[in-house]
């Protein structure tokens, strides 16, 4: 018994320490003035020390924000499905995208963001599972969820 307990911690172990490993940070200043244009930068890191191919985020915007566009605008993204296609991450690099929308409703006024697909696993996180994965509620600045998803929100702040 003990020899199959210290061959798989042999397999386990490298299978780890050579994995990727993505988290996803979404910040924006806010406002409380409705009508108001708001930046919402997302962004994708990766903490591992393997470069990283096939992410993808999604994001989804409530209806307190209406989308304008995305900077840089040679990015992958459609505005229609919210998919980010990041593409190659490489080891201890990030990659920003930022979403312009406009300040429409005090109420909902949420981007959510969840990397949605890798080709490498992650060691505390899964890719798709959901933002809120503590299950209490609360998605904005959660330090309980993993760190592959994130949300921002602007007002009321009057």
């Amino acid at each position: 018994m003990k020899k199959i307990a210290i061959l798989t911690a042999i397999l386990i172990v490298p299978f780890l320490a050579n994995s990727q490993d993505l988290e996803l940070d979404v910040h924006v200043l806010p406002t409380s003035v409705l009508g108001d244009p708001v930046a919402f930068n997302i962004t994708v890191k990766n903490k591992g020390d393997e470069e990283v191919t096939g992410v993808e985020a999604k994001l989804t915007l409530k209806s307190g924000i209406s989308f304008t566009n995305i900077v840089p605008k040679d990015l992958d993204f459609d505005p229609k499905t919210g998919v980010w296609k990041v593409g190659t991450v490489d080891k201890y690099r990030a990659k920003i995208m930022t979403v312009m929308a406009k300040y429409v409703a005090r109420e909902d006024a949420i981007l959510l963001a969840e990397i949605s697909a890798s080709q490498l696993p992650d060691p505390d996180s899964t890719p798709g599972n959901g933002i809120d994965t503590n299950g209490n509620g609360k998605t904005v600045n959660d330090k309980g969820d993993e760190d592959d998803g994130d949300a921002a929100q602007i007002g009321p702040f009057n």
